[in-house]
């Protein structure tokens, strides 16, 4: 990426230059977020600049993914209606389905579960193909009933979404579904259950080298 982006700014490319802050914002969103969010703020300058709204509302995006993971879900807020906004207007379905899909985990990270369950609920009318997004949109509505007890409910989504992870040969989606179904066996007192699928889940996480 260095390289990458230190040829782009030689050439006085900045539409290169933008696209490869935006991948390295990407490539460290999940563990190194304060940096994530430098990258992204670099690429979204550029992207203002030369009116490319796609990318603007991509970036936006994953800047709200990185405020979500440094628990800051107000600033995350933000990012999520921000980019939808965008993608309304350019007509950007997926990234309406991803907006929506954000905003549900932000909205959670404030323990606002119905608002969060909406959320979720709006990203899949958008999702279209995307069986990845269709999948943690139903991950997302077994978080948000588990949220409000609704015990019940959060173990049928959660069974929906370890299906289409299942179909998609997702296996971190099926370790996540896996270990909170079991999370939500265990808070309706089905211990052997839950036990159940904490094994299949670590089986899974063992597989993909996650401790």
């Amino acid at each position: 990426h260095e390289l990458a982006l230190a040829s782009a700014r030689r050439l006085g490319d900045r539409v290169a230059e933008g696209y490869v802050l935006q991948s390295m914002g990407f490539a460290s969103q999940d563990d190194r977020c304060e940096e994530s969010i430098g990258y992204y703020g670099r690429a979204l300058e550029i992207f203002r600049e030369t009116n490319d709204r796609q990318s603007q509302g991509l970036v936006i995006l994953g800047t709200g993914h990185a405020a979500r993971g440094l628990r800051r879900f107000e600033d995350a807020i933000g990012c999520y209606e921000e980019a939808l906004t965008i993608f309304s207007e350019i007509g950007n379905r997926v990234g309406q389905s991803l907006g929506h899909l954000g905003l549900g985990y932000a909205f959670g990270g404030l323990r606002q579960f119905e608002r969060s369950i909406g959320c979720f609920r709006r990203a899949i009318e958008f999702v279209d193909d995307d069986r990845r997004t269709e999948g943690w949109a139903l991950h997302g509505l077994g978080y948000g009933y588990r949220g409000l007890g609704r015990l019940e409910e959060s173990i049928e989504y959660y069974d929906l979404a370890l299906v289409v992870f299942a179909k998609i040969g997702d296996w971190w989606g099926q370790g996540e579904a896996l270990y909170n179904l079991g999370k939500a066996h265990a808070d309706a007192d089905r211990p052997a259950l839950a036990r159940r699928c904490w094994t299949q889940a670590l089986a899974i996480f063992h597989d993909l080298h996650i401790d």
